[in-house]
């Protein structure tokens, strides 16, 4: 549901679902942390979803794939620059905080 009928539900129809030849937008989870618990997952049901929607953290995200690419793998960034995109940050916040005092 929250995939492929969840984008045929939105008007998108080609996507929400692995595929051949299709882009591939995912996020794996540890499903092992503490916080994630109780993890309930049964042929007749599961509470793996309800448990990412009510007590989502940043820190249960192990890898994350856009487009096909790794923009994080192994909880760390691929092909970016932290720290430049740290300074470019606060480079934009300085510039936002001068122009809204004017």
């Amino acid at each position: 549901m929250a995939t492929e009928w969840g984008a045929r539900c939105s008007g998108w129809p080609q996507t929400g679902i692995l595929k051949l030849g299709m882009q591939a937008d995912l996020i794996f989870l540890r499903l092992h942390e503490p916080d994630f618990q109780p993890l309930i997952s049964t042929s007749d049901f599961s509470d793996v979803l309800q448990n990412l929607i009510f007590d989502g953290r940043s820190e249960w995200i192990e890898h994350v794939m856009v487009a096909g690419n790794w923009k994080v793998k192994n909880r760390q960034l691929c092909g970016l620059d932290e720290t430049q995109l740290i300074a470019k940050q606060r480079q934009l916040m300085k510039k936002l905080v001068a122009e809204t005092l004017k």
